[in-house]
C-alpha cells in the first residue's frame, strides 16, 4: 500500500514502506511517553538532524521510566520484523524499539527493558558523534 504524502495528516518523515509511526502507536497502545519514543526512533534522519531525534527518544524513554503505572497491554498487529522492514531500520533501532515494546508488554520488568532501549539509544546517539 502506498501512502500519498500529506504534510497534516501523513507527513512523509512518519512513513515507512506500507505503514505510518502512528499506526505502530496505536497498534502498540504505547501512549504518550513510549510512543513519542518510538515516533523519534523511526522517523530519525527523515525530519531534521538523526542525532536529535534519537536524543529525543531516549529523553522520553527516561522519562516513561518515571511512570510504570501507566503501563498498557495488548496484542500487537504489527510485530517487529514488519516495523523495522518498513522504516528500514538498523539492528540498533529494531533493538531499542523491541525493548520498548517489551517493557509495556511485561510491567514487571519495565524499568529493566526500558533501560536496555536507553542503552541502545545512547550507542546510536554515540555513533553519531563519531568522525
Amino acid at each position: 500500500m502506498t501512502m500519498q504524502h500529506d504534510p497534516v495528516n501523513h507527513p512523509a518523515h512518519y512513513q515507512g514502506k506500507g505503514l505510518e509511526a502512528i499506526q505502530v502507536i496505536e497498534d502498540w497502545e504505547l501512549g504518550y511517553h513510549l510512543g513519542n519514543a518510538v515516533k523519534y526512533i523511526l522517523r530519525a534522519g527523515k525530519k531534521g538532524d538523526r542525532k536529535q531525534d534519537l536524543e529525543k527518544a531516549l529523553w522520553y524513554v527516561r522519562r516513561a521510566k518515571k511512570f510504570p503505572e501507566m503501563f498498557v497491554a495488548g496484542p500487537p498487529r504489527y510485530e517487529l520484523p514488519q516495523v523495522a522492514e518498513a522504516f528500514d531500520l538498523g539492528s540498533t533501532e529494531a533493538c531499542a524499539l523491541y525493548q520498548i515494546w517489551k517493557a509495556k508488554s511485561e510491567i514487571q520488568v519495565f524499568e529493566a527493558y526500558l533501560g536496555i532501549a536507553e542503552r541502545h539509544l545512547e550507542h546510536l546517539i554515540n555513533e553519531e558523534l563519531a568522525p
